[in-house]
């Protein structure tokens, strides 16, 4: 039988909408007359998405939308740019386009409005930068995992006042089945999403959210999703052919919802698929490359998925997590790039993830690892989950050997899925813990849903960080008991690294503190 990881490792500004006892008491067909505000993403040097939806009161005029994009609040002489949209229920009534024309590192303003009153909030943006030598400083919010019954999203308040550039969502955006209990509001009343109108109104319920629809007003974001977008632990390679109408629908309702550029595209045997890889450069001090590792991966390896001593089928040398189109595009992108800091967004944790090590080197895992590029023996020890990249070893060290071949240095790994906090040194041997750097990876704790401390309770959550600590050296510092969001700041001379942790998720108002802030210069990541 198949265990779900998340049953073992789960334990301000507002913008006025109604009170969040008045939304969850909210019957779940009213969810379509919600407003949820706006949202932009994916910004370039000249451009920028820009994304609302048409409640359904606001549609007896008809399907077209006007927007406008002005460099001031009040619009008017300020407006530089408008269109017109038409909402489909196609994409149930989401509109989206990509504004052109814009000036890099501006501050821009945008609305959506049509003939029966309807004007949307007015949402801020910001383009890139551009140029070489121009760009001293980004600051970039991270967050994921954001269970709507499992919390309130206080750390999306808290990062209104943090006066970021960017965010980066790391997926699990909704979960397709809700089973927190700190508030309600679950608009399936605990059935799990399977049809597209399933997963629609579970966009509804967590967006209607009055500190993630700020949120998604006041700053660009850049999207990837992780498994619970369609359901949990999927590996994309086998299941979106096997269950292709639900994947084709919790895909679109993912691109419908989101301030990005994509469509639901079907294979010539019928799989949905959508490009979701992208990369986004800030003039020559970061580029950013937002990766998707859910939908080519390989199959889970091993009968056992969690807490697992792994098996020969872990150390195929074929295993892939990104494939083979995604993977030659990331060497060639990361090897082109002439960017201080090479960003990598990712669903799911590279370093490895142990539960307890192993004295015992295995000779078959060593030599297959030796061929991919480690000098090494390696030791298996005792896993946590194959979900993360400890089930596709030999690609993951042969990424390591490029980096480190290519000598292309300042990679920064950002990571969530986990719902815990943590800082690694990614050594060129992975799974080994040794040889020199070539990476860094920071992992961001989930924004509400449970983490390992709240599932096992402050006293079994102690002794299980010891042993997870003890058993993975290259974790330089870690967290398994809050909640909260991540910041990096980039400048030419260095990467700043602030974790910030919430006293609780029991409201929206809850407190929060920096627990870990560290400083790393450029140039110290890939070792000599």
């Amino acid at each position: 039988m198949k265990v779900d990881r998340r049953t073992i490792l789960k334990g301000g500004l507002a913008i006025p909408l109604c009170g969040a006892g008045a939304l969850q008491s909210l019957a779940e067909d009213d969810l379509d007359d919600v407003d949820l505000g706006v949202a932009s993403g994916d910004p370039g040097a000249d451009s920028v998405v820009i994304w609302t939806r048409l409640r359904r009161s606001m549609r007896d005029a008809g399907p077209v939308v006007r927007w406008d994009v002005a460099t001031s609040e009040g619009f008017g002489a300020a407006t530089i740019a408008t269109g017109e949209l038409a909402a489909t229920s196609a994409h149930d009534f989401c509109l989206k386009t990509r504004v052109y024309g814009l000036e890099p590192a501006t501050t821009y303003f945008y609305r959506f409005r049509n003939d029966v009153g309807f004007y949307s909030e007015v949402g801020r943006t910001r383009t890139l930068p551009e140029g070489m030598g121009f760009v001293r400083e980004l600051k970039m919010g991270i967050v994921n995992c954001q269970q709507y019954t499992a919390g309130y999203y206080a750390a999306f308040r808290h990062m209104l006042a943090e006066d970021l550039d960017l965010v980066l969502h790391l997926g699990d955006h909704i979960y397709e089945k809700d089973s927190g209990s700190v508030r309600g509001g679950d608009p399936l009343l605990g059935r799990e999403a399977t049809t597209l109108e399933d997963y629609r109104k579970k966009y509804r319920r967590y967006l209607s959210d009055p500190d993630a629809r700020a949120l998604r007003a006041r700053y660009p974001f850049i999207d990837i999703w992780d498994d619970h977008e369609v359901y949990n632990d999927y590996s994309g390679a086998v299941d979106r052919a096997a269950n292709a109408t639900r994947f084709a629908e919790g895909y679109q309702s993912f691109v419908d919802y989101m301030p990005f550029e994509a469509e639901v595209l079907r294979t010539p045997s019928g799989v949905p698929e959508v490009v979701l890889r992208r990369n986004a450069k800030v003039g020559d001090l970061v580029e950013i490359f937002a990766l998707d590792q859910r939908q080519f991966r390989d199959a889970g390896p091993c009968s056992s998925n969690i807490f697992t001593s792994g098996c020969d089928a872990r150390l195929g040398s074929e295993r892939t997590m990104l494939g083979a189109a995604q993977k030659l595009w990331l060497k060639e992108s990361l090897g082109a790039s002439r960017a201080t800091w090479k960003i990598l967004m990712s669903e799911v944790m590279v370093t490895p993830l142990r539960i307890r090590g192993a004295a015992v080197a295995s000779e078959r895992a060593a030599r297959v690892l030796f061929e991919a590029g480690a000098t090494y023996e390696t030791r298996s020890g005792t896993f946590m989950t194959l979900d993360t990249w400890d089930g596709y070893p030999v690609e993951r060290q042969e990424l390591a050997a490029f980096i480190r071949d290519e000598g292309i240095a300042n990679v920064v790994i950002c990571t969530g899925d986990i719902h815990a906090a943590l800082n690694a040194r990614i050594p060129l041997e992975v799974e080994t813990h040794r040889g020199p750097g070539v990476a860094f990876e920071v992992v961001t704790t989930s924004v509400s849903t449970s983490t390992l401390a709240d599932r096992l309770g402050p006293v079994l959550g102690g002794a299980a960080h010891a042993i997870i600590r003890g058993a993975n050296p290259q974790y330089q510092w870690s967290d398994i008991a809050h909640h909260g969001y991540t910041t990096l700041t980039l400048t030419p001379e260095a990467m700043r690294v602030k974790h910030v942790a919430l006293d609780h998720v029991n409201s929206s108002t809850a407190g929060a503190r920096v627990v870990r802030e560290v400083s790393i210069p450029a140039g110290t990541i890939l070792e000599r």
